[in-house]
């Protein structure tokens, strides 16, 4: 949230320092294959106040209850995998040819879709949080210039993370613990001390994590491969 709000601030304060940052940072298609990093770069740009204030508030207001959740570690896992699965739907729905886009939406809704499988799976209504994903992703169709695509994708990814999350308790100092560490309340069927195999929670955990972002990985060869 800090860099965010201050490269905005930067654009106003100096225009000419921030488009120079902002070149390089912007997420463009085009150039997603030589310069990966900006799948997630593209998050601390904004397009004006009312995109930053936003976003900055979304996550501000439900980043903090997740983070409390899943601890900090798993917390920005969640982020990071739903901001960059925002870049790849944009990607490979609009083309290796769109514009360039900017925005934290895809995390934003990422956190949206993980506060609503969290809810469910804490046997609590999900329903208000549902009714705000439906507004905003019927806005991404009715106004124009905003990346609905990005919003799909945030929404997708970080609610896959999260069930991986809610649905794998882990056991840490011999007793069965929840994702951040709290109770184990998330899983299917009541807390269990490891899977088959032998693999912790933890480990199947991140096993899962790390095989949503090769997923990932592949959708964006395949787009490029096939443009």
């Amino acid at each position: 949230m800090a860099i965010c709000i201050a490269l905005e601030a930067l654009r106003w304060i100096a225009a000419g320092v921030y488009q120079r940052i902002a070149v390089q940072l912007v997420f463009v298609p085009q150039l997603g294959l030589v310069e990966p990093y900006r799948f997630l770069t593209s998050t601390l740009l904004h397009s004006g106040i009312w995109h930053l204030a936003f976003n900055m508030y979304a996550l501000w207001l439900i980043g903090q209850q997740l983070e409390l959740l899943l601890g900090r570690a798993r917390f920005l896992t969640l982020y990071c995998l739903s901001a960059i699965g925002g870049s790849v739907a944009y990607l490979a729905i609009a083309g290796v040819g769109a514009g360039g886009v900017v925005g934290a939406s895809g995390g934003v809704f990422g956190l949206f879709g993980a506060f609503a499988v969290f809810m469910r799976r804490l046997g609590r209504d999900p329903k208000p949080i549902l009714v705000i994903i439906g507004i905003n992703v019927v806005l991404g169709f009715v106004i124009s210039n905003i990346a609905w695509q990005a919003h799909l994708g945030g929404l997708v990814v970080g609610a896959l993370v999260a069930l991986v999350f809610a649905r794998v308790p882990v056991r840490r100092g011999g007793a069965a613990r929840g994702p951040a560490g709290g109770p184990a309340v998330l899983g299917p069927s009541g807390p269990r001390p490891g899977v088959a195999g032998g693999l912790s929670g933890a480990t199947l955990q991140w096993l899962l994590c790390g095989a949503i972002t090769l997923v990932l990985v592949a959708i964006v060869w395949l787009v490029y491969a096939l443009a």
